[in-house]
């Protein structure tokens, strides 16, 4: 997802963490990154959590820290199935030697805060 525009704002940060102490660490910590709402704005989030947070009950430990951390943001989200890539990067050597595709999968969740300065609540979509 990409966001442009004089008035935007954007925070995201990926969640990876297996454990409460980590959840806890992680939420602080994006709390002090995102910090309060400017007055004149308006701010929501876009969460993306893959099922396996959902299966292993991480996700309803994650959504009661946002909440608490976040208690005025609107939020967005859904399940994904995870997230799978191909590890490669553009600068290995030799990328005409054949090798086998190495995929790799993570479990994890992904926050976007966006923050539109000076816009009204009426300015914004609803979903």
């Amino acid at each position: 997802m990409a966001l442009r525009g004089e008035n935007i704002t954007v925070h995201s940060q990926l969640l990876t963490s297996q454990n409460e102490s980590g959840i806890n660490a992680f939420m602080k910590k994006m709390w002090e990154e995102v910090g309060c709402k400017p007055e004149d704005s308006q701010r929501f989030a876009f969460i993306v959590t893959c099922v396996n947070r959902f299966i292993d009950n991480k996700s309803k430990y994650e959504w009661k820290k946002f909440k608490e951390y976040f208690p005025d943001i609107q939020y967005f989200g859904f399940y994904g199935n995870g997230e799978h890539y191909l590890e490669i990067t553009s600068c290995e050597k030799n990328l005409k030697k054949k090798k086998p595709l190495r995929i790799a999968y993570g479990d994890s969740t992904s926050f976007l805060f966006i923050t539109i300065k000076g816009a009204k609540p009426s300015q914004i979509i609803r979903i």
